[in-house]
C-alpha cells in the first residue's frame, strides 16, 4: 500500500490575559501585570493513548504552560466527534485530522462555530490492510477482479473514526471503489481477527507513524512464522480525489511515499509545528 496522507492535525487556542485590579500604589499596580492567570483548556483528541492525546498534545504543552494555561486532554471516539463536540461548546478545543474538520465545518450546526489555527502538526497516514495470502497486491487490483454485482466488505474502524472519514472521501472521488466497496464499523481488534478468519476483505485504517497498531499488523504471524498480513498499495487514479481542497482552499490529501508490501514506513514526511 502506499503511505499518502498528510494530514493536517487543528486545535483551536485561546489566551486568558490578566486585568490588574485599580491599587493603592504603582509598585501594586505593576504587580498585578505581571501575573499570569491560570487557566486550564479542555481539548478532545481521540482516544488518550493515541497519537492525537499522547503525541501531539503534549507538543501544544510546550508553548501553553509557561504561558499560564494548562491543556486537558478530553477522550472521544475519534475525529468526528472532537469536531462535533467543538461545535456543541462542549470543549474548548480539538485535535485531529484535516479531512475529518473539513467534513464538520460543512455540518449546518458547525457552520462558523470553530476555525484552525497554527500550521500542521503530526502526519496521519492511510494504510489498506488484507490477508498476507490475498490475490491482489493494489486497491486497484481489487476492486477489478471483483465480480459484477458483488461487493468487498472492508472495516474501517467505529463511525465517526478518521478511517470511516477517510474512507468516505476515497468512496466519492473513485467510482469504481463505491461500487465496490461495503463499509462496516469494525474496530481494530475485531477488524484484524475477520481479516485472519476470512470473514472481512480488508481493513482500512489512518494511523500515526511507527504506531502500535501498524507495528503489530507488520509483525504479526502464525505458527510457521509467515505473515498474517500485508498492505496493498493504495494507488488512486482520481484526480478529484487528490484534487480535494478543504476550506482553506489547500489539498486535504498527498502522496508522502511508497513502501513496501512489508515496510510501510520506508519515508517520511517532513513534521510542522504549530
Amino acid at each position: 500500500m502506499k503511505k499518502f496522507f498528510l494530514i493536517a492535525a487543528a486545535a483551536m487556542g485561546i489566551a486568558v490575559a490578566a486585568t490588574p485590579a485599580l491599587s493603592q500604589s504603582l509598585s501594586d499596580r505593576l504587580a498585578a501585570k505581571q501575573q499570569t492567570v491560570k487557566a486550564e483548556l479542555q481539548v478532545a483528541c481521540g482516544k488518550l493513548d493515541k497519537s492525537n492525546c499522547a503525541q501531539v498534545l503534549p507538543r501544544l504543552a510546550e508553548y501553553s504552560v509557561p504561558r499560564g494555561l494548562t491543556i486537558k486532554p478530553i477522550e472521544s471516539q475519534g475525529s468526528m466527534e472532537s469536531a462535533q463536540g467543538l461545535c456543541a461548546g462542549l470543549v474548548d478545543g480539538a485535535i485531529g485530522q484535516r479531512d475529518a474538520f473539513d467534513q464538520a465545518q460543512r455540518l449546518p450546526d458547525c457552520v462558523g462555530k470553530f476555525t484552525t489555527v497554527g500550521k500542521a502538526l503530526y502526519p496521519y497516514y492511510g494504510y489498506f490492510v488484507v490477508r498476507a495470502d490475498a490475490p491482489f497486491s493494489t486497491f486497484d487490483d481489487m476492486l477489478s477482479s471483483t465480480p459484477v454485482g458483488k461487493s468487498r466488505t472492508v472495516a474501517a474502524g467505529k463511525l465517526g473514526s478518521g478511517g470511516q472519514t477517510t474512507m468516505s472521501y476515497i468512496l466519492k472521488g473513485h467510482p469504481e471503489a463505491k461500487r465496490v466497496i461495503s463499509v462496516q464499523n469494525f474496530d481494530e481488534s475485531t477488524s484484524l481477527q475477520r481479516i485472519k478468519d476470512g470473514s472481512l476483505d480488508g481493513y482500512f485504517v489512518m494511523d500515526g507513524p511507527g504506531s502500535d497498531l501498524i507495528e503489530n499488523i507488520k509483525t504479526s504471524v502464525d505458527k510457521n512464522g509467515k505473515p498474517l498480513f500485508k498492505f496493498l498499495d493504495l494507488r488512486l487514479g482520481s484526480n478529484f480525489y487528490y484534487g480535494t481542497k478543504g476550506w482553506d482552499g489547500k489539498p486535504l490529501f498527498q502522496e508522502v511515499g511508497w513502501p513496501s508490501t512489508r515496510s510501510p514506513r520506508t519515508s517520511t514526511p517532513s513534521r510542522s509545528t504549530p
